[in-house]
């Protein structure tokens, strides 16, 4: 990331390439269940305020708001068993 050969769009400092971006319940797959999972924490902001406002942070911009919903849309299903 820092030699700028990998992106890291969501800012967790795990190249992309290595990640299912889309992903925050960490299953492996971009599904309802991640949708769900920003949709519950929606308006949810840092600090970690125990409502998982970390992992439903999808595009990593300190909140879960409409730009997560589009961020996990937009990659739905992503990323499988293959």
């Amino acid at each position: 990331i820092s030699e700028g050969k990998s992106q890291d769009v969501n800012n967790n400092s795990v190249p992309d390439e290595c990640e299912c971006l889309g992903d925050v319940n960490k299953d492996s797959f971009v599904d309802p269940l991640d949708v769900g999972f920003v949709q519950n924490r929606f308006g949810c902001t840092y600090p970690y305020d125990g409502q998982g406002c970390l992992d439903a942070d999808a595009n990593g911009d300190s909140s879960v708001d409409p730009l997560d919903s589009g961020y996990v849309l937009a990659r739905f299903g992503d990323c499988s068993s293959e």
